[in-house]
């Protein structure tokens, strides 16, 4: 009941299948983390932090931080000890905490990591792709990177390769490698963008260069059948 309390709640939070409703989002939340649900606690502290369904009050929001942290039976089954349950909640309370600060982009960054991974809450890949989302908008390079590996592997949201390719490339240009990595490949399969061998290649190269080794063989296969073309 408390987990699909807290589903709904993201539907109506970020108008999944649903008109977007903040205050029902709010009420929603508030239902599940009152059963005692983990992630529901976090997420109404946010929605008091960034005033999402209520007005703000950012010492109420890290009020609800603190308490989610408590240790609570349930959550407990899935740890092997005690102090893995406390170190991974407090991870979850610590960048919830920075990220409300001037929406810090890494902590953003972070956020969406923990609920991708399901340190300390459980795995989410809606909320995940929203805290990404959020990372890129404020321009973190890592959440630019994250954000089109979403959009083009359709994780918490529909597939999109053309906005994957964007997200990539410029991600790419600022030197991250799995995005080159990824960038070089959709130019190699023509996915999101014309097919085009040449860029693929630089693409593969820059991705080498910054320590990307895995990337070597689709390099090598693809400067044979350039050579091919070329004579």
């Amino acid at each position: 009941m408390h987990v699909a309390q807290y589903n709904l709640g993201r539907f109506y939070e970020f108008g999944v299948g649903i008109n977007k409703d903040e205050n029902k989002a709010f009420d929603l939340y508030q239902k599940s983390a009152e059963n005692g649900f983990i992630n529901a606690k976090f997420q109404l502290g946010y929605c008091h932090v960034n005033g999402i369904g209520i007005e703000v009050d950012k010492e109420k929001g890290f009020e609800l931080y603190d308490k989610a942290i408590e240790r609570d039976d349930n959550i407990g089954l899935r740890y092997k000890n005690e102090e893995e349950i406390v170190n991974d909640l407090d991870k979850v309370s610590y960048w919830y905490k920075k990220a409300a600060e001037s929406e810090n982009k890494v902590a953003l960054y972070k956020l969406g990591e923990l609920y991708e991974l399901g340190k300390g809450i459980r795995d989410d890949t809606l909320m995940s792709f929203e805290f990404y989302k959020k990372s890129a908008e404020k321009g973190y390079v890592n959440g630019k990177y994250k954000l089109g590996y979403y959009y083009d592997h359709g994780i918490g949201t529909d597939i999109n390769k053309e906005r994957a390719f964007s997200l990539y490339k410029v991600a790419a240009e600022e030197g991250n490698s799995d995005a080159q990595k990824n960038l070089a490949l959709l130019f190699e399969q023509g996915e999101g963008t014309q097919k085009n061998i040449d860029d693929a290649i630089y693409w593969y190269n820059k991705a080498m260069e910054n320590g990307c080794q895995e990337v070597k063989k689709n390099l090598d296969n693809l400067l044979v059948i350039r050579h091919m073309l070329t004579g």
